[in-house]
């Protein structure tokens, strides 16, 4: 797999999808604010079931090619989304894990796991002081 847009997206048709597995894929970019099914208003993060992927709440994007915080950012239009996993690419390869796991905290709002270990309440408002 190599395009979020053209073939991952396509699976927000099921709107029962609670986990997604794409490790090791050539995924490089995540785009969902360009998204529109064609039922909403140009630009409008919908598919036929309101928002896209509404029950995925486990995500895991290890070994990917992904290399822009642009791409995290927008997995925050992802409702459900509590779980991530985000290691061993480009974007994460420059950085120590510490300051991985504290901007990614801090970009994404409902994400209660990363990277498989539980996010304390204090430890997300002292990544969110430091991203400030």
């Amino acid at each position: 797999l190599t395009s979020w847009e053209k073939q991952i997206l396509q699976l927000h048709q099921l709107p029962k999808l609670e986990s997604l597995i794409l490790n090791d894929n050539k995924i490089n970019v995540i785009e969902l604010l360009e998204y529109n099914s064609g039922e909403a208003e140009p630009g409008a993060l919908q598919s036929f079931e309101g928002a896209i992927f509404p029950a995925l709440t486990s995500l895991q994007l290890a070994g990917t090619s992904i290399s822009s915080w642009a791409s995290i950012d927008s997995l925050d239009n992802l409702p459900s989304l509590r779980s991530l996993r985000l290691r061993n690419t480009p974007l994460t390869n420059t950085l120590g894990v510490g300051e991985v796991r504290s901007t990614v905290i801090a970009r994404l709002s409902r994400i209660e796991y990363f990277n498989a270990s539980p996010i304390t309440d204090r430890e997300r408002l002292e990544a969110e002081r430091r991203y400030v």
